[in-house]
């Protein structure tokens, strides 16, 4: 009888796993998409005016008609401008701490992503 109940506890723990790491795949997934128009907009945004914007704010409502995440979550979305270039990322809180990053003048156009538990 222990056994079975060992057994129980132990698939129910690794299901929670695995949903909790489904739910991180999902927000990053969300995410990704959301901040798509946003590089867009900066693409285009350079391409008119041959520097990036010092604030994401000036994106709307010439590139991009609304931000692409809700405004409670704006705090989660990191712009800096830097010289001839931009750094953007952002982060999710839940489950785990999560950084996402993309900064053309590192030489890379794609996302970086970190975990911090």
């Amino acid at each position: 009888m222990t056994n079975k109940i060992l057994l129980v506890l132990i698939i129910v723990f690794a299901s929670s796993c695995l949903i909790a790491k489904q739910n991180e795949t999902d927000l990053e997934a969300l995410w990704m998409k959301r901040m798509q128009s946003v590089t867009e907009a900066l693409y285009w945004y350079y391409g008119r005016n041959h520097t990036y914007p010092v604030s994401l704010e000036q994106l709307v409502p010439d590139y991009l008609p609304e931000f692409p995440y809700p405004a409670e979550e704006k705090g989660n979305v990191k712009y800096t401008l830097l010289n001839d270039s931009y750094d953007l990322g952002f982060v999710i809180l839940r489950p785990n701490y999560r950084e996402c990053r993309i900064s053309p003048s590192s030489g890379s156009a794609s996302w970086r992503c970190y975990s911090y538990e």
